[in-house]
């Protein structure tokens, strides 16, 4: 084990000292902030808040726990200063990687997501691809086994609490107010968690940008959920040359969804305050660095309307959205291409691979019910696919985007769309390009030999919304839940260690019947006699309140016998809870329309593995599910 201190140089040390006292906010030699004495000294506005910070200023005094050296890539566990608080430093851990003998470096901070860790692995991916990294590990859990040094917060505690943190003080802390491990006495911005959290995102770049190895002209910042916020408040720094927040960092927390009172967020208080200097849109109209935001279209944390939102208040027009469709909080590999390409643009110089978002319009055809989207996308040679997507639902996390195949005209894409009375209608079209190299590339999601990104997101309100639209009175039965004759275009694909398998938001549509007497029958076909199993699982809204089976699954499953073509119905009697502990608290499922998502797997018995319903020779499979009597 290594262990030795990197320093700053002693007349550097005694110039930050002379410089510090200048700054009226900081307490030279003690804390980093002088604690506010009145209400009038609190600051009211994101640009008050940080005026008199200086992320440079402290000696990060850092300490290096342990060396590795793999595969040409130097990996080191360190832990430095984030400042000082209430008289004692809050020491972050971190591992901090780079290709061995590499110089003027790329770099770029990653920051966890909530509950979860540094990550040496995301290091020595991107070690190979010629980048720097520091990954902080800001949760505090352990991140090396053995190694018992880690993130201490000291005398102020953001963690999620002991579940986490061993030595957390309190739980998760939303609120401004004062406690035995804020940093102000009394009702304050810096007593926000988001606050210290983007202040270890800072000090993390400043770390960089003093690693002899790291070129201080070329670096970023990216972070997951969580840590998507924390690259949302930490990209005010005007060091960095590019961000991107991951499923994260959204903003408009506060803000409720049309047709849906109450909706916002109600945790932050006080709002008056809370608000204007920690909300993430104060934030983003301040970034100057290229920003790609990284979402997923059902995502409950980084929502794609308050994404959208996002990019329209930045000061400048570099920006594009990259996302996965039907999933919730799941980026994959087409993503994080899509990321190290706009890196590898801004940090390493590189072409811009990532072609501009496409715009598109909405045209009303007089005298009609429908609508006319037409998305003319950058780079066309490029392209494999154009999907148009379209919903009527305000709420994003349980929105159901359905595919609108659409017609190429030249350098345009085209279809035609039905309005619905009374709701609004969102319609974007998912672009995907071909990688650069036109082979498959390795991304910390696997590999992928395509790219995606969305275009313009065209929005039609109506004069007056009318939720009697919702009624059954007002919704269309369709015999046909899914024919697949666009394969699974309304669906996700979900792949972890253990299963492969396909989500659809469909019950969400809200323009569709789906009568409780009815059932869901699935045809299937299987004719080689392969010892299958189908599954069907279905769960209730997070977000927002059906019945009391919220967040809980339920599943129904069959053995697929051998034949040619054969039927399996469903009632919403067959499906059960999946674990037997919420057996008790969870209710029968009553209604159709009480599902939010619905997974299917189909499970090969013989070998244990999913089938994957997108590959050619597993088409056939399931052939139709429909409903019956």
């Amino acid at each position: 084990m290594e262990n030795n201190k990197i320093t700053l140089p002693i007349m550097k040390r005694f110039f930050h000292y002379l410089l510090s006292l200048t700054c009226l906010s900081f307490i030279a030699a003690e804390d980093t902030f002088k604690p506010y004495a009145t209400e009038e000294e609190v600051p009211r506005n994101v640009t008050d808040l940080w005026k008199n910070y200086d992320p440079s200023l402290e000696a990060l005094d850092t300490e290096i726990v342990k060396v590795w050296k793999e595969e040409g890539v130097i990996c080191k566990y360190v832990i430095f200063t984030v400042g000082t608080f209430k008289g004692v430093p809050s020491r972050i851990a971190a591992f901090y990687t780079y290709p061995e003998g590499g110089s003027n470096l790329p770099a770029f901070v990653w920051a966890h997501g909530g509950g979860q860790n540094a990550d040496k692995k995301r290091g020595y991916h991107y070690a190979k691809k010629g980048y720097a990294t520091v990954d902080i590990n800001w949760g505090g859990r352990e991140i090396t086994e053995g190694i018992t040094q880690n993130t201490n917060w000291g005398k102020v505690d953001p963690s999620q609490g002991k579940k986490f943190y061993s030595q957390s003080k309190r739980g998760w802390k939303v609120t401004l107010s004062p406690d035995d491990y804020t940093i102000d006495h009394l009702t304050s911005p810096r007593n926000s968690n988001w606050f210290i959290l983007a202040l270890a995102g800072r000090r993390a770049i400043t770390f960089l940008e003093k690693q002899p190895e790291v070129n201080p002209d070329k670096l970023g910042f990216t972070g997951f959920s969580m840590g998507g916020n924390i690259t949302n408040m930490s990209a005010i720094d005007k060091r960095l040359k590019a961000a991107i927040p991951m499923v994260g960092g959204s903003a408009y927390r506060l803000q409720d969804y049309l047709g849906h009172p109450g909706s916002g967020s109600k945790l932050f208080k006080p709002v008056d305050l809370h608000k204007p200097t920690i909300e993430g849109q104060y934030y983003w109209e301040k970034v100057q660095c290229p920003v790609m935001f990284f979402s997923s279209t059902n995502d409950f944390h980084g929502l794609f309307d308050r994404y959208i939102q996002c990019a329209e208040v930045l000061p400048h027009n570099n920006w594009r959205i990259t996302q996965t469709m039907h999933n919730d909080h799941n980026p994959r590999a087409k993503q994080f291409l899509a990321a190290e390409y706009w890196f590898n643009h801004y940090l390493k110089g590189e072409p811009l691979a990532i072609p501009k978002t496409a715009t598109s319009s909405l045209k009303k055809i007089e005298n009609s019910d429908e609508v006319i989207f037409t998305v003319s996308p950058d780079q066309i040679d490029k392209i494999k696919e154009v999907k148009v997507y379209y919903s009527y639902n305000s709420f994003p996390n349980l929105r159901f985007n359905r595919h609108s195949p659409s017609t190429r005209q030249g350098d345009n894409w085209s279809t035609t769309i039905k309005k619905r009375k009374g709701l609004p209608l969102y319609v974007f079209a998912d672009i995907t390009y071909q990688s650069l190299s036109a082979k498959s590339e390795a991304t910390v999601k696997g590999e992928t030999d395509t790219f995606s990104i969305i275009s313009q997101q065209q929005v039609l309100l109506p004069q007056q919304l009318d939720m009697t639209q919702l009624d059954d009175a007002n919704r269309t039965f369709n015999p046909i839940f899914e024919s697949f004759d666009d394969n699974l275009a309304d669906w996700g694909k979900q792949k972890s260690k253990h299963s492969l398998s396909f989500l659809t938001y469909k019950f969400n549509a809200l323009d569709l019947l789906f009568p409780v007497h009815k059932k869901l029958s699935l045809k299937v076909h299987n004719p080689e006699g392969r010892k299958l199993r189908v599954y069907l699982d279905v769960s209730s809204a997070k977000h927002l309140d059906r019945e009391k089976n919220q967040g809980k699954r339920l599943r129904a499953s069959q053995d697929i016998a051998h034949n040619e073509s054969i039927e399996y119905h469903f009632s919403l009697a067959d499906f059960k809870t999946i674990e037997k502990k919420d057996t008790e608290k969870t209710s029968p499922l009553t209604s159709w329309h009480n599902i939010s998502t619905f997974t299917l797997f189909l499970k090969d018995l013989k070998t244990g593995k999913d089938l994957d319903l997108t590959l050619p020779e597993n088409t056939g499979y399931i052939e139709l599910i429909h409903w019956t009597e």
